[in-house]
């Protein structure tokens, strides 16, 4: 064999090598690939069920608030938006994805217990007496034992925001006069929100107020009344906050 011929077979060999390294690779890729098409069919699977599941749990929720909000001053505008605003701090604070859904569904329950509250003391319209103040505050242990009781996540959070959503963080709030940190998040999140929107509209016991000097009295607030780190990211956001009244506004 000459050295030609002898070139020629090993470039061959060199050439049916790569060939088949080519082969084994295209398989390994195409298996990947199957793979990777496998993992996102599923996962969209996964994203449908829980946005189904997500809505469900909001029905839910919005029908508990509509047996409960007959009877109260505040609207079903009012509640979305504290529902909303809340999931945009969350988002802001770089919360998952799920837990900012569990804040915009569990906000809104925030006040649920009021159904547990007599019409004449809850319809009032002007101030309450020390009496009816005593029992107004009540709402807040009411809720969390209707919400309370489960291991579900959104439960959890629903049920501590329901009980200490009126805790100050100088200690100085009801029910339990918990401070600082010792309050839940979510539940001094909501604080903020549920403050600011109550301010701003007409109920039956005050007229509105303007932004301007609710966001002035509100700065006034931190260290006092709410957590001082989170009024400053619900400061920053201030834009988002604005759109969503725009889009739920009060009828």
């Amino acid at each position: 064999m000459s050295d030609f011929d002898s070139v020629a077979n090993y470039a061959f060999l060199g050439i049916e090598h790569l060939a088949e390294s080519y082969e084994q690779q295209v398989k390994v890729l195409q298996a990947a690939r199957e793979h990777l098409l496998n993992e996102e069919t599923l996962e969209r699977a996964v994203e449908s069920r829980t946005a189904a599941i997500r809505q469900r749990e909001e029905e839910i929720a919005m029908r508990l608030l509509a047996a409960a909000g007959i009877r109260d001053e505040e609207t079903g505008s009012h509640v979305r938006r504290i529902g909303l605003f809340s999931a945009a701090v969350g988002q802001a604070l770089g919360w998952s994805a799920g837990r900012i859904a569990d804040i915009r569904v569990a906000a809104p329950m925030h006040d649920i217990g009021k159904i547990g509250i007599p019409d004449a003391i809850l319809l009032k319209p002007g101030k309450l007496t020390a009496d009816e103040y005593r029992i107004m505050q009540q709402h807040t242990t009411i809720g969390a034992k209707m919400l309370g009781g489960s291991d579900i996540p959104l439960l959890v959070m629903s049920s501590e925001i329901a009980l200490c959503h009126h805790e100050k963080w100088d200690g100085s709030g009801y029910p339990n006069g918990k401070h600082g940190e010792d309050i839940p998040i979510a539940a001094r999140i909501v604080a903020i929100v549920d403050v600011y929107d109550a301010m701003l509209n007409r109920r039956v016991y005050k007229a509105p107020i303007a932004e301007s000097e609710v966001l002035r009295s509100m700065a006034d607030a931190p260290g006092k009344h709410f957590d001082p780190a989170l009024l400053d990211v619900f400061t920053s956001i201030l834009p988002v906050i604005r759109e969503i009244r725009e889009a739920v506004w009060e009828k």
